[in-house]
């Protein structure tokens, strides 16, 4: 007995089901996937012009009121 897509239950944070979503939506997981690295590239991109812009000799306190 097979089940149907609308039969499955993914709780949010079991991280254990990731696979399943993976083999019943291949194309939008990798899609997803290629967003999530593009999203983190662009942010690291823009911390460091948010870093530039103050001109501060305190890197680090910049980085860590861009990461707050």
């Amino acid at each position: 007995m097979t089940k149907k897509k609308e039969e499955f239950y993914w709780p949010l944070g079991l991280l254990g089901y990731g696979q399943e979503i993976s083999d019943l939506y291949p194309e939008e997981a990798r899609l997803l996937g290629a967003i999530t690295i593009l999203w983190n590239h662009h942010e690291n991109a823009l911390r460091g012009l948010f870093v530039r812009m103050f001109e501060s000799g305190r890197k680090t306190y910049c980085e860590a009121i861009w990461d707050r």
